[in-house]
């Protein structure tokens, strides 16, 4: 990635990739930057977090190569908005995301899904946490459950699993509810996608083979399981509002002041009548 970088940032490539012997030294030039952004961006979804220069050669690339899909606000990226996050850059610079129109209802039920299909994959094998799911009235939601990684790959396996798990069932039912599509760099630069990467490079053999695995794994559970992530998803929808409650970690998943819960116990009877063993944790 460094060397990708690298080429980047200086508009040229090794000889071997640049135009062809009668091209111009401009074309020369042209066609050497294109093609290191287009290896760069095909890499983008195995790498680290990218920092702030790389994703906007990102951005200028995916302009160039798809100038009529990019969704542009009028706000062009200035040396000055350099220190913001990728995503920031991505999605609020001009990356194409078909979701931000849409309506909010849709973005709760698809929030609603989202962490359905966490809890799902996270109870093949996975300790639940008595605090469960939840989603706000804007869309956001949070699954808890048991992390712990540390000293074993199987257990990370477990949780990339878990963590992939939710983008793909909100992308099934927005296709079977004709909703919009998320793009891609939402996941990638969201927190799902960074900490899916930085697991999956803790593992060893090859990153790309481990990814290609684990994603069929997710894409498995979710056939299998379709009607389980409906129950639970179905039921978090169905509950009133009440009061943000504090998560026993301190942390803040939301802005907002209500939110619909979705117990940790209550998940584990659902499931069982769904025939789906789940166990709930209350040191999670």
């Amino acid at each position: 990635m460094a060397a990708i970088l690298s080429h980047c940032s200086q508009g040229c490539l090794p000889k071997r990739h640049l135009a062809s012997p009668g091209a111009s030294a401009d074309d020369e030039h042209v066609t050497g930057r294109t093609l290191a952004l287009k290896q760069f961006y095909r890499r983008c979804r195995g790498t680290r977090p990218l920092s702030s220069s790389a994703a906007f050669r990102y951005l200028a690339f995916n302009k160039r190569m798809n100038p009529r899909r990019t969704r542009s606000r009028g706000l062009a990226l200035r040396p000055t908005q350099l220190g913001a996050t990728c995503y920031d850059l991505l999605v609020n610079q001009g990356e194409p995301n078909a979701s931000m129109p849409e309506d909010v209802s849709q973005r709760v039920r698809c929030g609603a899904y989202h962490e359905a299909g966490h809890i799902i994959a996270a109870v093949q094998g996975l300790r639940l946490s008595p605090e469960g799911l939840m989603v706000d009235l804007s869309g956001e939601g949070l699954a808890c459950y048991c992390k712990e990684v540390e000293g074993s790959d199987l257990l990370r396996e477990r949780v990339i699993v878990a963590t992939l798990t939710g983008f793909r069932a909100e992308e099934r039912f927005r296709q079977e509810s004709s909703y919009p599509a998320r793009s891609k760099p939402e996941f990638i630069f969201g927190p799902d996608g960074r900490e899916a990467r930085g697991l999956l490079m803790k593992l060893p053999g090859e990153y790309f083979s481990n990814e290609r695995v684990l994603e069929d794994r997710v894409d498995h559970l979710i056939d299998q399981n379709w009607h389980a992530i409906k129950v639970l998803a179905t039921a978090l929808l169905a509950k009133d509002p009440e009061p943000l409650k504090p998560l026993k970690s301190g942390a803040t998943w939301s802005h907002q002041k209500s939110a619909r819960y979705l117990a940790g116990e209550e998940v584990v009877r659902m499931l069982g009548r769904c025939g789906i063993v789940a166990a709930c944790d209350a040191d999670c």
